[in-house]
């Protein structure tokens, strides 16, 4: 897959592709992508490699919501979230989870 900041930089790539190809792009070190597919497909494995291949960090968001709704489930009493702003919010992440 290839991204590109503007149509310009796809029509050079699409000029000279084999320049682009020897070597792996450079990207932002806080670059962000998300990554879905059916389980079996190989989206984790592709993680893996893009981890190794950046420096990325590897973040299994679905661990993360299944783990928070575990502890909103085992909560003795949900609050709604307008009541108050202290405490863990029980629909978005923390800032360490994000």
């Amino acid at each position: 897959m290839f991204v590109f900041q503007n149509e310009e930089n796809l029509k050079e790539f699409v000029k000279q592709p084999r320049q682009y190809l020897e070597h792996a792009p450079e990207m932002p070190p806080n670059f962000r992508l998300l990554m879905m597919g059916p389980r079996g497909i190989g989206v984790r494995t592709q993680a893996e490699r893009l981890e190794q291949l950046y420096g990325w960090r590897v973040v299994d968001f679905k661990a993360i919501v299944q783990e928070k709704l575990k502890e909103i489930i085992n909560m003795p009493m949900k609050l709604p979230n307008n009541i108050t702003n202290e405490g863990p919010c029980m629909i978005s992440l923390s800032e360490q989870e994000l």
